[in-house]
Formats: C-alpha cells, structure tokens, sequence
C-alpha cells in the first residue's frame, strides 16, 4: 500500500485495511503508519490513532513527531495514556518527558 493510499483510507475513515501489519504484501510499517498521521488534520489523526489496537499504538507512538505525540496523550484519558507511555521502551519514554516538558 502506498502513502496516498494509506492517507486516503484514513482520511475516508476507513481504518481496516491499516490492521493488516506484518501481513504479507500488504504490510505497513508503523512509522509509515506515524508518518501519515502527522501529515493529516490533528482530530483526523487522533480518531486514526484510537481506532488502532492498544499493542499497534504503542508500536506507532514512538515515531510520531512529539507535537503529535503530545496532542495524543492529552487527548486521551489518564488510563490509556499512561498505559502506552509505561510500554514504550526507557528511551522513548525518556525522550517523549524530556522533550515535551
């Protein structure tokens, strides 16, 4: 799947297609995944990301840029976000706090 594709399902609200992860093919990576959600409109884009299962937000996460990731995680209850920030790796985590304090 392409970029445009990827973008276009997306911004139709079709989230589908986007599962397939690690699937022949079809495969997307989660940075290209990342990279079209911070190329759309932020409410487009936190719809997208939420529509995703909790194990595929967490790979996701670490490559959106930190204005995107911080627009996720004050966007989301205290429950969720704390949840992905506790499994990303030690890096990322340490990146995301000292980067967005």
């Amino acid at each position: 799947m392409t970029f445009k594709e990827i973008t276009n399902k997306i911004l139709k609200g079709d989230f589908s297609g986007l599962f397939g992860f690690n699937r022949g093919k079809n495969h997307i990576e989660h940075s290209e995944i990342a990279k079209v959600l911070t190329t759309i409109p932020a409410e487009t884009a936190m719809q997208a990301f939420q529509s995703f299962p909790i194990k595929n937000q967490i790979k996701i996460f670490p490559y959106l840029d930190l204005l995107t990731q911080k627009k996720i995680i004050r966007h989301l209850g205290k429950g969720r976000a704390g949840y992905i920030l506790n499994e990303l790796s030690s890096d990322d985590r340490l990146t995301f706090f000292f980067f967005t304090e």
